[in-house]
């Protein structure tokens, strides 16, 4: 009798954590780490290895909700790599000598956005640290998307948006793609 009794309210404690983590408002820290590729775009003269590898992680806080929304500042480091290379020289039509490849870019920089009420659209962007050959101002923009979160883990989807208006006189534009997990 007393199995069933404890049984019983265990049934109706976990019924009802559903609506008790609902009403809860959302913990206001989270940290995102996402990996998947990223492409590389530059009027530049550079080999062929455009894409490559990214990986991505973000510390977010999110601030005082106004109505269905909150505000989310982050900060976020990333890496951005060329891809394979090869030893193979071709001939650059700028200078004597070879094409060089794509860099590889170190990322970091302060974030500042918006975040739904349900904690799964994030939409962001501010200004960056990029470091491949030497360092250099840059912006970056990010999409994130996430499944509701399951014990205080999500599935996470990201689009970054990374431009480096002067790297060695040229602009560099970076798209990653990426899908990880946040906790809350």
């Amino acid at each position: 009798m007393r199995g069933a009794v404890v049984g019983a309210v265990l049934s109706a404690c976990l019924a009802s954590l559903p609506q008790y983590t609902a009403a809860q408002p959302p913990p206001a820290l989270s940290v995102e780490a996402t990996f998947g590729r990223v492409y590389g775009y530059t009027a530049g003269e550079y080999r062929p290895d455009r894409q490559g590898s990214a990986l991505d992680v973000m510390l977010g806080v999110r601030g005082g909700a106004a109505g269905r929304r909150g505000i989310v500042l982050g900060a976020h480091a990333g890496l951005h790599s060329g891809g394979a290379q090869t030893l193979v020289c071709y001939p650059a039509t700028t200078s004597d000598g070879c094409i060089p490849r794509f860099p590889f870019f170190h990322v970091a920089g302060a974030l500042a956005g918006w975040e739904n009420a349900g904690t799964t659209l994030r939409v962001m962007g501010g200004p960056a640290w990029a470091h491949a050959e030497g360092d250099a101002l840059a912006w970056q923009a990010r999409l994130d998307g996430a499944l509701p979160a399951l014990w205080r883990l999500a599935l996470v989807g990201s689009v970054r948006g990374t431009v480096v208006p002067n790297y060695r006189g040229d602009a560099v534009r970076l798209v990653g793609l990426g899908v990880g997990v946040r906790v809350r």
